[in-house]
């Protein structure tokens, strides 16, 4: 009897201490979710947050190439041949073409040989005398 009672008791203590166990957990379970929720949502305002620079970048890029033809007062058809050159030649930063008449010509070879219509080099001389004063440069071959 004193033995059944002991087993009892141990049972009694064992079912206690894993309903007081098994109570602690859900918090710790819940706080680790509300955890987890909250790191996501944070890498998700970061992601968005950064989607938003590169979109505002982006548009500043293109506002800077716009003012650029602006300011050199350049003729829709210039404007438009600048705006092809700097497409086909894939430039990373089209401005970059109208600060000399080596990167307008760079830029001229580039669209040229991304398969560009070979006519555009007489308008390109041309708006290189415009802008430049001097005609495109020659390219050295090597």
């Amino acid at each position: 009897m004193l033995l059944a009672q002991m087993t009892e008791d141990r049972l009694r203590a064992l079912r206690e201490s894993f309903v007081e166990q098994s109570a602690q957990s859900d918090h710790t379970i819940a706080f680790v979710v509300l955890g987890c929720a909250a790191v996501l949502a944070a890498i998700g305002g970061v992601v968005l947050w950064r989607r938003s620079r590169r979109a505002e970048q982006v548009r500043t890029h293109t506002d800077i190439f716009s003012e650029a033809m602006q300011t050199l007062a350049l003729t829709e058809s210039d404007a438009t041949l600048v705006r092809g050159i700097a497409s086909a030649a894939r430039l990373r930063e089209p401005t970059a073409m109208l600060l000399s008449p080596m990167n307008f010509a760079v830029a001229v070879e580039g669209a040229l040989s991304a398969g560009g219509d070979p006519r555009i080099r007489a308008h390109a001389e041309s708006v290189s005398e415009r802008l430049f004063g001097v005609p495109l440069p020659a390219l050295s071959e090597s």
